[in-house]
């Protein structure tokens, strides 16, 4: 089955086939296509681009077709995929039809005695994209099966990385791996004995996409929903391979000089995240095990004044315990024992500035009592004969899906998500969606085809059915699973289940790696579960909370769980010690507001990464090719984590330019190297580069819930015509906030001096002092009005120049300067 902008492609080109075969060319092997221009010799076809850069190496037979047949088990979502193939090159390729807007190769494909032909159809869609549909013959092999199979084949050279194929958690690079493009659990059970012995995918993942971006640059999109294999110059160190389990291979290539632009090309192919409302900025905080339970946890959280702005029960419609944890129980009714005012309860939560999140997965659990209606409508995936697919789910009890592609079922799932909406909610979590068993069916047609679709419509009807129950648009869900295509119904998009240790496959080493190739494949506003979730034989400790809170900070959307371990694990409020850590870094994250909503609609609206890899924005640094353990949070903030148990220094490094450090101050560290720094429990590496400007709130309100709803605590109305602006001297700079404020810095190469920094406006009179001081500000003053000039001098001599227009005039701004 193919995703929307794939039929399209195949509307347009397909046709060019029989059109095209009736004239012939005898043109050279260079024709230009729009800006690019393709050459063809022999059996290899290249590509290059307008920058005259070869974005599509060919190798000796650029594209090769195959007849095989797969082996597919899985077992708790993870999946063992094998084949069995047989490949057959071309022995040659003819022109036979070009002119500037399409070329129309046909490739000799020997048979034995006899041969077919395949055809390949290039048509330029813009300046940066060059659209190519390779067709597999129309016949059968010599064992009297048809060819099923589509391959491209690319040269490698020594200095090519490929990056992003989703969500990968092993590195950046994925130079020297083999990736397979099938949509599975990549955490609960993985790294037990009973998946070990199951699991042959290549780098599991929930959310898989068939794009690469490789460091030529160029991005690479396989434009279908079936199995596809990425061999990336693992097999053979001088050729990477894309194979496609289908008779027809839908390419685009994007071809830009800076690997930004082709991060927001091809998220304009298949959609951008929707923006959420303000409140997702603000802490959502994990709470369960009944309503007093979660009462207290909000009565803490005010109590203690950390700046939080939901609260998530995953309990809500009950729950199940095993000796070693308590987990949800899969059902889409509320669980009056645990929670036996429901209504009242998020009434309560909501005035005090708290979003109620819900638990929502796509399982239909046996047990449950409207199993047998769903059973009886057909809302249900099948095996062949038609009945109901079950299986032994993640509760260790029968469970069927809910067939997605069925709107009549969609409808009915709807009901409980509106009865949900009722209740108060303004969102949850919309699990799973990776479990679709191979061999089963659905409305649509069969899961071999919809596996890798499931994950899309299922994002679909979640967001479709809170927009219609939320009208306005003020909620938010968060789901681990996805495809091409679900982007513009994911308003949060989480890291999945993270052991609850630092473990380098499964623990918070994975993250920051998962967060950054899910940027460049188009999935900016990313969550993960603080401290993780699955068990890992030991419950979670102080120093792992502290360090998963720390990139909490550092994330889009900062949230807490709980984990599998409920009872054993530790939580933001188990000591005085890690209260007052979380609440240090909860209200950073809110100060940084501004900052951080800025990014995001920035997100939603090109596509941006906000957790980006530094080769994203330094591609021309080789040293940051293959850095996945650092990341940029926006452009302004190199974030370095600490993910070694034990560690109280960290090693990073640091791009060309000048670097401030974000915490402690102090002069600037010259880039290009990489340095050591300190980095105890209760601190994380964070620098800024010079020419920066970083807007923030002055204050933390205790939430960033706007409207009436909150009777107690502060809200971002209260605080929100004060404001401060960070200024990094040392370059130019500027900085547009998402409210349309905008602020521009001109500066010397020199930074502040601490002893002698002297802040005045455009008439030459000093700035009014501030009334707090903040570690490491050098220079501080109080500004406003409908524009400003901030001017700062050292021994008289002028270091930069500040100049302000703020979208709301009666904002006071503390001008902060490092």
């Amino acid at each position: 089955m193919k995703n929307h902008w794939s039929v399209i492609l195949a509307a347009l080109l397909l046709p060019i086939l029989f059109a095209g075969c009736g004239s012939s060319s005898k043109g050279a092997a260079n024709y230009p296509l729009g800006t690019f221009r393709v050459l063809v010799s022999g059996t290899s076809l290249s590509v290059v681009d307008r920058y005259n850069r070869t974005i599509l190496p060919g190798s000796a037979d650029t594209f090769s077709f195959g007849s095989g047949t797969p082996s597919v088990t899985d077992t708790f979502g993870s999946f063992a995929i094998t084949e069995t193939a047989v490949w057959f090159k071309p022995s040659s390729f003819s022109v036979i039809s070009s002119d500037s807007s399409r070329l129309v190769i046909a490739a000799s494909v020997p048979l034995g005695n006899t041969a077919a032909t395949a055809f390949i159809v290039i048509t330029p869609l813009d300046p940066n994209m060059l659209a190519l549909s390779v067709t597999a013959p129309a016949a059968t092999t010599a064992t009297g099966q048809p060819f099923n199979r589509t391959l491209l084949n690319m040269a490698c050279s020594a200095d090519d990385h490929f990056y992003g194929l989703g969500e990968q958690y092993n590195s950046l690079d994925q130079r020297g791996n083999i990736v397979g493009i099938w949509a599975q659990d990549h955490g609960f059970f993985q790294d037990t004995l009973i998946a070990s012995s199951l699991q042959k995918a290549l780098h599991p993942t929930y959310y898989p996409e068939p794009f690469v971006l490789t460091s030529r640059p160029a991005g690479v999109l396989v434009s279908s929903t079936s199995y596809s294999k990425f061999d990336l110059c693992a097999s053979d160190p001088r050729q990477a391979s894309i194979e496609l389990w289908d008779t027809t291979m839908h390419i685009i290539l994007i071809a830009d000089s800076d690997p930004i632009h082709i991060v927001r090309d091809f998220t304009g192919i298949v959609g951008r995240q929707p923006l959420s409302p303000f409140w997702v900025i603000g802490p959502w905080i994990a709470a369960e095990l009944g309503q007093s339970q979660v009462l207290n946890t909000a009565d803490e959280l005010r109590n203690y004044q950390i700046p939080s702005s939901a609260i998530w029960y995953q309990d809500w419609a009950g729950a199940v315990t095993f000796p070693s944890g308590y987990v949800t129980g899969h059902n889409w009714i509320s669980d009056t024992t645990l929670y036996p005012d429901m209504a009242g309860l998020n009434i309560s939560l909501n005035s005090m500035g708290f979003k109620s999140l819900a638990y929502f997965n796509s399982f239909v659990n046996q047990d449950r009592s409207y199993y047998p209606v769903a059973a009886s409508a057909g809302y249900l995936i099948t095996r062949s004969t038609g009945v109901p697919y079950t299986f032994t789910g993640s509760l260790f009890t029968p469970e069927s899906m809910l067939d997605v592609s069925n709107p009549s079922a969609a409808s009915w799932m709807s009901g409980f998500m509106f009865t949900a909406v009722s209740l108060g909610f303004s969102g949850w979590m919309a699990d799973f969606g990776e479990w679709l068993p191979y061999d089963a069916f659905l409305q649509a047609g069969p899961a071999s085809e919809m596996h890798n679709e499931y994950p899309v419509l299922w994002a679909k009807l979640n967001y479709r059915a809170m927009s219609s129950d939320i009208p306005t648009g003020d909620f938010a869900f968060f789901m681990r699973s996805g495809y091409l295509g679900a982007q513009p119904y994911q308003p949060v998009v989480w890291a999945g289940d993270q052991n609850t240790d630092f473990d380098p496959t499964f623990g918070l080493q994975t993250v920051v790696a998962a967060a950054i190739n899910l940027g460049i494949s188009g999935v900016p506003i990313f969550t993960h579960d603080i401290a993780g979730y699955a068990p890992s034989g030991t419950a979670s400790t102080a120093e792992l909370y502290d360090r998963w809170t720390e990139l909490g900070c550092f994330t889009p959307v900062m949230r807490t769980h709980r984990g599998y371990n409920v009872f054993q694990n530790w939580n933001w409020d188990s000591d005085a010690a890690t209260i007052q850590m979380f609440k240090t870094y909860a209200t950073l994250h809110v100060e940084l507001f501004p900052y951080i909503y800025t990014a995001m609609t920035r997100a939603h609206q090109d596509g941006t990464p906000i957790m980006q890899a530094l080769w994203l924005r330094y591609s021309s640094d080789p040293n940051t090719a293959t850095i996945d353990d650092e990341y940029l949070f926006g452009d302004n903030m190199l974030v370095a984590p600490v993910v070694t148990q034990g560690a109280i220094t960290r090693t990073l490094y640091l791009p060309q330019g000048n670097w401030y450090p974000f915490f402690s101050g102090g002069p600037a560290v010259a880039g290009g190297v990489s340095v050591t720094v300190d980095a105890p429990e209760d601190s994380i590496p964070v620098f800024v580069p010079a020419g920066s400007i970083i807007p923030m709130l002055t204050q933390a309100p205790d939430t960033l819930i706007t409207g009436t709803t909150v009777t107690t605590g502060t809200t971002l109305a209260d605080v929100i015509t004060a404001q401060t602006i960070r200024v990094y001297p040392g370059a130019n700079g500027s900085f547009t906030v998402y409210d349309g404020s905008s602020f521009s810095m001109s500066s010397s190469a020199a930074g502040l001096s601490p002893a002698s920094a002297v802040l005045t406006n455009g008439s030459g009179q000093a700035l009014a002092p501030c009334t707090s001081t903040d570690t490491g500000a050098v220079a501080c003053g109080m500004i406003s009005g409908t524009s400003f000039v901030v001017n700062g001098t050292d021994n008289g001599t002028a270091i930069f120049t500040l100049q302000g227009a703020p979208a709301n005039p009666g904002t006071v701004y503390r001008i902060e300067v490092f």
